[in-house]
């Protein structure tokens, strides 16, 4: 078995990125003997216009990194394999016309060196996914139905919808945003014309919100999409359907499914116990003139204060929860497929446990940038790149 160099989460983008791609190049050309594989959200193809194709981004994107194509196009005329594992941000890389795109662009002499799958693949006694289906808010319908910007994961939706026409990517990756620090961002980015964004926010999380009601039929149609591939992904994977569909098992309901679920993750709720108590603060001040109006502010204000303490402890859980979600269903995989180790990426927050590891975030990583190393025997080595 061939050494193997996996990274994940590198978030290139037709603007940003430069700095990452260049270390990433740099880190392939020093492992030239490895093969390479880009464990998901390698682009920010979220990033694409809502009715727009991803193709033209991707065509951007490999445009803006020039230093890393390079690279990459080294790395295959030497022989070696890059395999890239599509995760919540580039889905769209799954299908034909994009992963076509970047054939083209990256030029492998032989086919069967670039490989593009979607939901895992496997290397060796290693199993290798980006970690998204386990995350019910950016969970998709089905890891294998062909992506859709109709009916996405929660938190992709907000980048395409919101986040992108606003102008406010920095919001994509600060993954600890409370209603509360969210507001100040908002007010630091856009100044006078923060109400405008807000309200825009509020159109799309609303629409978000309608549409967790009334996509069902489009919900369904994906599963079932996703259900004819099941046989080709075992061959391709080397399981067999009953272990995939065992998997598929693990995979919480994603949010965007119900309505419940996304009023609560867009905190809605929140939004309006804070409003309940600011009325209540106003009604109070006002009975000093007014004493009729002391109840119900009091009741407001307490209404509306008791349902924030209360609700604190289900925001700690949104913020810890993708981790330790990934965490459980890495030991629930190595139980199902008797693999050695389970590799995943995108809760940003890199881990290194028996039988697991988690990438992290190639891109926005603390200290150096985070990579593992496999050897010929299949012993693996969590390192950083520095400098």
């Amino acid at each position: 078995m061939r050494p193997a160099l996996l990274t994940s989460d590198v978030h290139l983008s037709p603007e940003h990125g430069r700095t990452t791609s260049r270390a990433l190049a740099r880190l392939m050309g020093e492992t030239s003997n490895a093969d390479v594989y880009l464990v998901g959200d390698i682009f920010d193809l979220s990033q694409t216009p809502h009715l727009d194709h991803p193709s033209s981004t991707i065509r951007r994107i490999l445009t803006t990194h020039v230093d890393w194509v390079q690279a990459c196009r080294r790395h295959l005329a030497q022989g070696g394999r890059l395999c890239f594992v599509a995760g919540n941000h580039d889905a769209e890389l799954a299908t034909p016309e994009v992963a076509a795109t970047l054939r083209d662009a990256l030029e492998p002499p032989d086919e069967r060196q670039l490989s593009v799958v979607p939901w895992f693949c496997r290397h060796g006694s290693a199993h290798v996914e980006h970690g998204h289906v386990y995350d019910p808010d950016c969970a998709p319908n089905h890891p294998l139905s062909p992506p859709s910007a109709e009916s996405e994961g929660l938190g992709t939706a907000l980048v395409r919808r919101f986040l992108v026409p606003s102008g406010a990517l920095e919001f994509a990756h600060a993954h600890e945003l409370t209603p509360r620090s969210g507001l100040r961002l908002a007010a630091k980015k856009w100044g006078l014309r923060t109400p405008t964004h807000v309200l825009g926010y509020f159109r799309t999380a609303a629409k978000l919100c309608v549409e967790s009601m009334t996509h069902g039929p489009l919900h369904e149609a994906a599963r079932h999409a996703g259900g004819q591939e099941l046989a080709l992904h075992a061959q391709r994977t080397g399981l067999s359907v009953n272990t995939l569909e065992a998997l598929l098992a693990l995979a919480p309901r994603p949010t965007h499914h119900d309505f419940r679920d996304t009023f609560l993750r867009l905190y809605f709720d929140r939004i309006l116990a804070g409003g309940g108590a600011g009325l209540g603060a106003s009604l109070l001040a006002a009975s000093v003139a007014l004493p009729p109006l002391l109840v119900p502010g009091a009741a407001a204000a307490t209404v509306g204060l008791g349902y924030l303490l209360a609700s604190g402890a289900r925001q700690q859980r949104h913020k810890e929860g993708p981790v330790s979600a990934l965490a459980a269903a890495a030991e629930r995989i190595r139980g199902l497929t008797e693999c050695s180790l389970v590799v995943f990426g995108h809760s940003h927050v890199p881990s290194e446990q028996p039988g697991y590891v988690n990438l992290g975030s190639f891109a926005f990583a603390r200290t150096g940038r985070p990579y593992l190393l496999l050897d010929s025997s299949g012993r693996a080595e969590v390192k950083r790149l520095t400098g």
